[in-house]
């Protein structure tokens, strides 16, 4: 018992977590929370599954941020070793033990040994019907109709059925997905979880949210057909498709026959699928040839009525209206976007994605046919001859070529293309000639050779070649204005393609450069002012992160940190070479900022072991040691010269960062070659060679580094081994090696390379090898294994997300993990803990039991103390309404007065002490509006805190006016009384009080007899103290109040002196008393 127990608030779901983790604690003989909770993700009894705690953070977390991993950062930005599995699993709220049970396969050799790890000793028998599948898994009985097994069924396959339906139960838990979608996907696959079967849940998940289905049609768009399976009563999808009524009353279904759904055919089938789909005739048959027909049948327009085909016609108009697409529109996208090329998930995607791009740059699929078709029309238009009879009209010399040709038919390509400038009309002239693909398209040179010879002032014919190139111009001219292309950005496009994308050489004009092009400019934009110096230093191969970052205003550090998410290798002086390397770096800022977390942290999102163990910090997580102590052992197992045919050493730079290289001993013609790194954050290595070279001690060493051939040293005697082993210690900037994954030493001979004899190059490595980690652990006397664990990573991770949270979010999330771990803690309570004698089997018993609610929100708190007085109380109303079923009731306590009253309030803790409250403060407790009696000192002080905004100097204000008013009425002194009746147990007492003053000022009050009861009176019996406010001046405070004619009056006696004169003129003063009345 302290004060501090009973005024510290706390939920009382973090009550009974103490509880509850207190008692597994002492069941598995240790109190440790990471003990606990490693118990709790062994747990696969538990019908939610095991609970993972760290996962669930982060779930929590991003969930609360409305962050999805798939879509945080795109798969191409990634890191190289993403772990797939973590971020599908993290995304569909999985846990890494629930994901083991999911994706393990049931063969007659692991049966018993799965069935017993998820249903203990529970007999199959027992789990046949819904009623008790629903009450091993706390869901309703109708969610099971569909999952019961076969009453024939041997024990064997009962088991097999019984863990398929586990894995949909789990399944259902995590995604909220229905029964019938989760066992189509599951049987998809033979009855197992695959990792296919959860992107598809994912994909299935992503569509109803970003597309706004429901989740039967989504599952269309996954590969799974439309179901023929009734649920609950309720009809079908097919049946709500098709029979909802039946088309002129006669029910369809799919009967395998070939129908014609040419347009101008009429059948059933086509009538069906156009009513269903709300298609006509030539949409039908649109879709047919589009995403249906397969040229190598030879079924012409003839369609088979199966559930495949009516699947795929559906497919296909869901996509359309969830694209806000025609039936036309779509069919042209299918061919634009190369759907026979990527799978169905994928074209969705792109399709998304598209679509998404067009409306927000207010296109419609028309334009971007015209900005994409390499198909031009090849009619002679009025414009095409506008275009022509100027620039024959304006230039003149026939003999122009290349450049200076493009010079000077630039102004005249503005004026007519409406181009904001003929300097870009000049790179448009270019990227033309650049993108020529087909025989057809005529160079600048070509076209010019051709319209020069026109004689415009007859009538003339245009060759289709010269038609197709001011098509093409047009098309350039069309996408540089819609796009609202600058000038430092056309000629970027133009005359360096790989400072868009690496690699990339040519900009043709499709979907996806157009959608880059986009991307670009909005890049600019962004960049505003700087827009020009950023284009410039970048096609100068000049551009820094460090400028990038100044250039967006970002901070440094966090922006350093985004670009080594995309070059691991990165500095702040690293060169950024081409605009998709900016824009994954800032997609990984963004995400930082998103989460207010660094990149890096958004980065062990994708690879949550962070490349274990290429770093000194992640190493430090697994092993819990110090730093100094890690780059002791790493130092002492690389440090002297191992022979074999392969070695691993390690290098740590000064920023703890480890990188491992495979040395391996190498014959280059006549010589070998032996490496040695020393690992102290100093370059430092050696170079030892073996030779029978007669002049070996004039060689030496070089490298290959960014800055080209750099000269290391020659090479000296090894002094145990003088005449055939000579070595060179020298220093390497291991960031400075030409190739970022590839060592290359060369042997020289003064100082210059020997061209005849190879380098030698050695490979940087991701992960160590099995040799390095146990030479490792031995060195450092602790067991490393190749496969970290991923509790250290995923607790720090975690903590880092939780603790980026603003305070709001930080309590909900604090809530839902409160939930969740009570949830985990209860199972393990019932199945591991409760004694078997209890019969425990479900939470609202072990409430009972324990006495604190384990199902109670986490918003509802309490105190230490009063959680314990209401499970008292609890215990108290058990005893008192059912004693029977409790053991060791003393029935003779029970007829206490606080047990007799228990009903009225006691058996509440919030009314019991409201009660309390009430009699010992009534005046914290009752409404100002609503008391009885109130004085005018209250409602002069309720007036002043109401007459304008509530703030401390007002309040404060008003309650010292209250007090000094309250003063004068505290030291007020009875001085006389008066009762109006002969029985002093009825009638009005009247009350004089006087002040303390010298002069003192008067008051009155009365006291109702009729309201006495249980020896005392009320305090509405009381009037307040009135001040008497004529100028009473009292002899001796004979002040007297009384009744007359049922009216009040006041009676005093006042002295007064009367001065008088005698003969002999001296004055005498006399005193005399005189009555005086006050009616009131």
């Amino acid at each position: 018992m302290s004060q501090e127990n009973m005024d510290t608030p706390l939920s009382t779901l973090s009550l009974s977590n103490q509880v509850l983790g207190a008692q597994i604690g002492k069941k598995i003989g240790d109190n440790d929370k990471q003990k606990i909770l490693d118990a709790l993700a062994q747990d696969t009894l538990n019908p939610d599954g095991p609970y993972y705690y760290y996962t669930d953070v982060i779930q929590q977390v991003l969930q609360k941020q409305n962050v999805t991993l798939a879509q945080l950062i795109q798969p191409e930005n990634r890191p190289v070793n993403t772990n797939q599995t973590f971020i599908l699993c993290t995304d569909l709220k999985i846990s890494p033990p629930i994901y083991t049970l999911l994706t393990t396969d049931i063969t007659p050799e692991n049966l018993d040994t799965e069935y017993k790890k998820v249903f203990g000793t529970i007999a199959p028998q027992t789990l046949m019907t819904a009623v008790a599948l629903a009450e091993h898994y706390y869901l309703p009985p109708e969610f099971f109709e569909l999952l019961l097994p076969n009453k024939d069924d041997t024990e064997a396959q009962l088991k097999q059925h019984l863990l398929k339906v586990h894995k949909i139960v789990l399944l259902h838990k995590t995604t909220q997905m229905t029964q019938l979608t989760l066992l189509d996907l599951v049987e998809d696959r033979n009855g197992n979880v695959t990792e296919d079967t959860l992107t598809d849940i994912l994909h299935i998940k992503q569509y109803v949210q970003f597309y706004n289905l429901e989740e039967q049609q989504a599952r269309v768009w996954v590969g799974l057909k439309i179901s023929q399976t009734a649920v609950n009563g309720q009809l079908s999808q097919y049946d709500q498709l098709f029979n909802n009524p039946p088309l002129y009353g006669q029910k369809f279904a799919p009967d395998d026959k070939e129908y014609d759904v040419a347009p101008n055919a009429q059948n059933v089938f086509k009538s069906n699928l156009k009513q269903a789909f709300a298609v006509n005739d030539q949409e039908l048959y649109q879709i047919f040839l589009t995403y249906i027909y397969d040229e190598n049948d030879n079924n012409g327009s003839f369609c088979k009525n199966d559930i495949a085909h009516t699947t795929a016609f559906y497919r296909f108009c869901l996509l359309a209206t969830a694209n806000q697409l025609t039936i036309a529109e779509l069919s042209i996208l299918f061919n634009l976007l190369d759907h026979h090329q990527i799978s169905t998930e994928a074209f969705i995607d792109k399709l998304h994605t598209t679509v998404e791009w067009l409306n927000n740059q207010n296109l419609n699929v028309a334009s971007l046919v015209a900005l994409t078709t390499d198909n031009f029309d090849t009619n002679q238009s009025p414009e095409i001859e506008n275009l022509i009879i100027t620039l024959n009209s304006n230039l003149h010399d026939t003999t122009l070529l290349d450049n200076p040709l493009k010079k000077a038919l630039a102004p005249y390509f503005a004026s007519q293309l409406t181009l904001s400038s003929a300097d870009i009309a000049y790179q448009l002239l270019i990227w033309l000639d650049n993108i020529k693909i087909h025989p057809e398209d005529l160079d600048t040179n070509q076209f010019w050779q051709q319209v020069s010879k026109i004689d415009i002032d007859k009538p003339f014919t245009l060759s289709q070649e010269v038609i197709r190139y001011c098509h093409r111009i047009a098309q350039l001219a069309l996408i540089t204005n819609i796009f609202k292309l600058s000038l430092a950005e056309v000629t970027l496009i133009v005359n360096q393609p790989d400072h868009l994308k690496k690699n990339l050489t040519k900009v043709y004009p499709t979907v996806e450069n157009l959608q880059f092009i986009t991307l670009f400019h909005n890049w600019t934009m962004q960049l505003m002012t700087q827009a020009p110096v950023v284009i410039t230093t970048l096609s100068k191969d000049q551009l820094t992160v460090s400028m990038l970052a100044k250039a967006i205003n970002a901070p440094l550090d966090e922006y350093t940190a985004a670009a080594q998410q995309v070059d691991p290798l990165a500095t702040s002086d690293t060169i950024i070479t081409d605009v998709q390397h900016c824009l994954f770096i800032q997609q990984w800022y963004q995400a930082g900022e998103t989460l207010a977390v660094d990149a890096t942290v958004v980065g062990s999102l994708y690879d949550p072991s962070n490349n274990y163990p290429l770093s000194l910090s992640s190493l430090q997580l697994q092993t819990k040691l110090p730093f100094n102590q890690l780059k002791t052992g790493i130092t002492n197992i690389t440090k002297e010269y191992h022979k074999g045919n392969l070695y691993q050493a390690a290098i740590i730079d000064n920023d703890d960062d480890i990188e491992l290289w495979d040395l391996v001993r190498q014959k280059i013609d006549s010589y070998y070659l032996y490496v040695e790194v020393y690992p102290l954050g100093n370059n430092k290595f050696k170079i030892i060679y073996q030779t029978e070279h007669p002049d070996s001690r004039k060689l030496g060493w070089g490298w290959l580094s960014s800055k080209g051939f750099q000269y290391l040293g020659n090479v000296k005697d090894v002094e145990d081994q003088p005449g055939s082993h000579y070595e060179l210690t020298t220093y390497i900037n291991w960031h400075e090696i030409e190739d970022t994954d590839m060592l290359t030493l060369v042997l020289c001979d003064h100082g210059e390379p020997i061209t005849n004899i190879s380098p030698v190059k050695f490979q940087r490595q991701d992960y160590p090898t099995q040799t390095f980690i146990d030479q490792l652990a031995t060195e450092l006397k602790i067991a490393i294994p190749t496969q970290p664990e991923l509790d250290p990573f995923l607790f720090s991770l975690a903590t880092s997300l939780l603790n980026a949270l603003n305070k709001s979010q930080r309590k909900t999330v604090d809530g839902i993990l409160a939930e969740n771990l009570s949830s985990a803690q209860s199972y393990y309570y019932l199945e591991h803990v409760a004694d078997n004698s209890l019969a425990l089997t479900n939470r609202d018993q072990l409430y009972s039991y324990l006495l604190i609610d384990n199902q109670d929100s986490y918003q509802v708190t309490t105190s230490q103390i009063a959680a314990a007085n209401a499970s008292v109380q609890l215990y108290i109303n058990r005893c008192i309404q059912q004693p029977e079923h409790e053991v060791g009731v003393n029935y003779s306590a029970l007829q206490r007065p606080f047990f007799q009253n228990w009903e009225q309030y006691n058996r509440r803790y919030s009314s019991w002490a409201g009660i309390r409250e009430l009699d010992y403060y009534p005046e914290n407790y009752i409404n100002p509006t609503q008391r009885i009696g109130q004085t005018q000192m209250m409602n002069k002080l309720l007036q002043a805190i109401n007459q304008s905004q509530l703030t401390s100097d007002i309040v404060e204000q008003a309650y010292h006016s209250y007090l000094t008013d309250f003063e004068l009425v505290a030291n007020l002194t009875i001085i006389s009384g008066y009762h109006n009746e002969l029985n002093v147990e009825t009638g009005l007492t009247y009350l004089i009080g006087a002040s303390q003053e010298a002069s003192p000022s008067y008051s009155w009050r009365s006291l109702n007899h009729n309201m006495f009861i249980n020896q005392g009176f009320p305090a509405d019996a009381w009037s307040e103290w009135q001040a008497i406010t004529a100028s009473a001046k009292p002899y001796r405070n004979l002040i007297q109040p009384l009744i007359f004619k049922s009216r009040l009056y006041l009676f005093w006696l006042e002295q007064r002196q009367i001065n008088s004169e005698k003969k002999d003129t001296l004055q005498k003063t006399n005193k005399r008393l005189f009555p005086n009345t006050l009616m009131i």
